[in-house]
């Protein structure tokens, strides 16, 4: 639970981390200007980007003490290029760095004037550092918190017990009936086209009974619903969790109904949990499944979240796009150098 301790510590230490994020500015820029002089400017900028992850992690901020082990980690991948004599991909890396130490300096005044953490902010960057470096990237619910303890769900309706004859029959109908509507919405990001997911999971539900697999159907229910009623962006991301779904529907028509007994994978029910979380849908099934995990209505919202996404990635985006521009200029004088 963050505390004001928290905020407090950070206000009193604000100041020295925007000093030592200048410093790694200005150790960049440094690089950028006298490449021959490139050990120097580096080593200055590793220690610098220890040197505030150390402090984020005294103080307990969530979020930026992972950008900058991934902005460390390609600080160290340039330096490795420059010793084995090549500048190839090294005008990217300075890119994803300019643009990390700008997030980072928007994120910082956003937490310190709103007086709240929200780390997922910061995994578009730290996600686009880990490309670079050719890692796979982060959930959106990385820093979701929640006890995928098990449930006791209401089923509401008299067929709890299942029917897995008439399931049998009709699984690889029901799963061309989702996958009709999984590549609409993927397609034209239509989410009319949700409802055919929306029917074919009832159905599965329904005929599944009560099972451990029945978890994972009521909760992609729960997710084909928020979106259904425009409650929550959609993106490939949140959308790709239906297609991890139509994997353990398919596990069903080749593997057989024995699957129904399995429990479902933890990580795609955190993530429809995560999903719903972002919801402000009290009814439904999205209202059982809050009531079954008990969220309380504190938690952040995707219309807020989108918002301060907009606050950090937008009002410095302009000089984000000049301090690129002046890199790359930068790298053009250094391959000039280098030919020369």
């Amino acid at each position: 639970m963050v505390t004001i301790d928290v905020f407090a510590s950070l206000s009193m230490v604000k100041d020295e981390l925007e000093v030592t994020l200048r410093q790694v500015q200005a150790d960049l820029q440094a690089f950028a200007e006298a490449p021959d002089s490139e050990e120097e400017s580096l080593k200055s900028c590793l220690e610098h980007t220890a040197q505030l992850n150390g402090v984020c992690r005294v103080i307990g901020l969530q979020g930026p003490p992972l950008l900058l082990e991934e902005m460390h980690s390609i600080i160290g991948q340039i330096k490795d290029l420059f010793a084995s004599g090549t500048t190839e991909g090294v005008d990217n890396y300075l890119v994803v760095l300019g643009k990390s130490v700008m997030v980072l300096q928007q994120y910082l005044d956003y937490i310190n004037a709103q007086h709240k953490m929200l780390p997922v902010l910061l995994i578009p960057s730290i996600n686009e550092a880990r490309r670079t470096l050719g890692k796979p990237p982060l959930a959106e619910d990385y820093f979701f918190n929640i006890n995928l303890v098990k449930v006791v769900r209401d089923y509401g309706y008299s067929g709890s017990n299942p029917n897995l004859d008439e399931l049998e029959q009709s699984i690889r109908r029901l799963r061309h009936m989702y996958q009709v509507g999984f590549l609409g919405v993927f397609r034209d990001g239509d989410r009319s086209h949700i409802q055919f997911i929306k029917r074919a999971l009832e159905r599965i539900d329904r005929l599944s009974g009560e099972c451990e697999m029945g978890l994972l159907w009521w909760l992609a229910l729960g997710v084909a619903e928020l979106f259904l009623a425009d409650d929550v962006s959609m993106n490939v991301t949140r959308l790709g969790v239906f297609g991890r779904v139509d994997r353990q529907i398919k596990r069903l028509i080749y593997e057989g109904l024995s699957c129904l007994s399995e429990p479902p994978p933890e990580a795609l029910c955190k993530e429809c949990l995560y999903i719903i979380s972002l919801s402000s849908i009290q009814k439904g099934v999205i209202g059982e499944i809050k009531k079954a995990y008990a969220f309380g209505d504190e938690g952040v919202k995707d219309a807020a979240l989108q918002r301060a996404l907009g606050l950090i990635s937008g009002p410095g985006g302009a000089v984000i796009d000049s301090v690129v521009h002046a890199l790359k200029e930068e790298l053009m004088a250094l391959e000039d150098h280098l030919d020369l």
